[in-house]
């Protein structure tokens, strides 16, 4: 064990000693010997080289702090230009403190078995931490704040572990999951264990390319304006743990550009001020147009704003196996109907209907579809509904006791949309029909040109719900 004292570091807060931590550092590798940095602060104007250097740092935990002095420097340098399959470091009980000067705490490559622990690195002005092709490592209890990226994982990264590490306050995105790593299979089995993402401007995690990440028992999204995921091709799956959005506006659950994002095994949703369903997902016309990812919730216990028709732009809900609940999932199941109104039936997709009003010829003009209704659903338990549509004007969705009929129950109002729109609707019991009687999606005040299209749809109650039929699972009303 040697200590960076012997080599005339004096860790004063004041004094450049960037020499003297290098010299420590290129003897600790020398003699195979770890390194010993005392509980203070020290200064470097330059950055540490460990290129090629297996070493072990070793400082005392809240104490031990290295301060960059130098405006756009790295602190660490990690980067080798050779990728030797065993080539391990340790940096443990260290504070990396950019100062606001440094671009990077520690750029890492092309380096395995490597690991951080207890390491505290802050206020970068790119990203505390950037990794590329550093497969095999572990990070463990980590903190990363005040940059305008916590943690940067280029590429390349797989089967790497993150324990207890979390991040806030940073600008763009906590965490920042790409696929520009040297080999194909990208950043896959990826493992963040009791991890956090809170309390930023930016979003909780951003993820591009194939990059395969699973989330366990981890705490993501509270008190971000930004998204909480940000996904642009990969597959996030949060396993228990608490996922939280809606503290502003902008607090999207998810922008699901490509690939999935997946809550799961108990998954607690916390919707926070602004936390509603139309809040789950947001896309563009644009991105939407190209075709977009899904948002999965399989047993995924929800705390969020549910009242009134809430609708989400696109298709971004991810289903699972065709089933037929208590009406017909898929638009082409359903027959047109209409009132006083001349009508044309199309199939815009292989899945779906659409219904155009032609000429109208009496009053009280309706289109629509209409399906039959299972009755067996269970009295007094909430309805679970979603509906991906198009319409030109507002639609009703109602139970009537005969087609075009006197209505059992109105059960929900989806506004207007002529992009493809998400209507998820959780709200008071069915209450009993009679025999005959039907499921119904019309558009009371149709004109010539108006229209409806049905892409597909699920109609369950809470009990179908719990056992995974329903596409959004144990929402809970608030």
């Amino acid at each position: 064990m040697i200590y960076a004292t012997d080599y005339g570091a004096v860790f004063n807060g004041s004094s450049d000693d960037t020499a003297a931590l290098q010299t420590a550092i290129d003897a600790a590798h020398t003699l195979g010997e770890p390194l010993v940095l005392p509980g203070r602060s020290a200064v470097i104007s330059r950055s540490l080289d460990l290129r090629g250097r297996m070493v072990q740092i070793y400082g005392t935990i809240g104490k031990t702090e290295i301060r960059a002095l130098t405006r756009g420097m790295t602190m660490i340098n990690a980067e080798d230009a050779e990728d030797v399959l065993y080539s391990p470091f340790l940096i443990e009980g260290v504070n990396l403190n950019g100062d606001s000067r440094a671009k990077y705490g520690i750029r890492i490559r092309n380096r395995h078995h490597s690991e951080l622990r207890n390491v505290l690195i802050a206020y970068c002005s790119e990203a505390n931490v950037w990794e590329q092709d550093t497969w095999i490592s572990l990070r463990s209890n980590c903190r990363s704040f005040g940059s305008n990226i916590g943690w940067q994982l280029e590429g390349s990264n797989f089967d790497s572990a993150f324990y207890n590490c979390y991040i806030a306050g940073c600008r763009r995105t906590q965490w920042l999951l790409n696929d520009n790593g040297s080999l194909l299979n990208g950043s896959n089995s990826l493992l963040f264990s009791n991890c956090g993402a809170t309390d930023a401007t930016g979003s909780g995690m951003e993820v591009n390319g194939h990059v395969v990440v699973n989330l366990q028992s981890c705490y993501w999204g509270e008190n971000c304006d930004g998204p909480t995921v940000v996904n642009n091709g990969g597959t996030v799956v949060f396993e228990g743990g608490t996922v939280s959005f809606g503290w502003k506006p902008s607090s999207y659950l998810a922008l699901p550009i490509g690939g999935e994002t997946i809550l799961e095994a108990s998954c607690q949703i916390n919707g926070q001020d602004f936390g509603s369903i139309e809040r789950l997902t947001f896309l563009t016309p644009a991105q939407i147009a190209a075709g977009s990812g899904t948002l999965r919730l399989d047993d995924a216990k929800g705390y969020m704003i549910t009242g009134g028709d809430q609708i989400l732009a696109g298709d971004p809900i991810g289903y699972g196996a065709q089933r037929q609940v208590f009406v017909p999932r898929l638009g082409r199941q359903y027959q047109p109907i209409a009132n006083n109104a001349a009508i044309t039936t199309t199939n815009p997709t292989a899945n779906s209907i659409r219904v155009t009003c032609g000429a109208v010829n009496g009053g009280n003009p309706i289109i629509g579809v209409v399906a039959p209704l299972s009755l067996d659903y269970r009295l007094g338990e909430p309805f679970y509904l979603l509906l991906v549509y198009r319409s030109s004007k507002p639609l009703q969705v109602r139970i009537d006791a005969a087609p075009l009929g006197a209505p059992v129950a109105m059960l929900s109002f989806p506004p207007a949309s002529t992009v493809v729109a998400t209507h998820v609707k959780v709200d008071a019991p069915i209450p009993a029909a009679p025999a005959g009687a039907v499921f119904e999606i019309l558009m009371p005040g149709a004109g010539a040109n108006d229209f409806v299209e049905v892409v597909e749809c699920y109609l369950a109650d809470s009990t179908m719900a719990k056992k995974g039929v329903a596409t959004v699972n144990r929402i809970v009303k608030c």
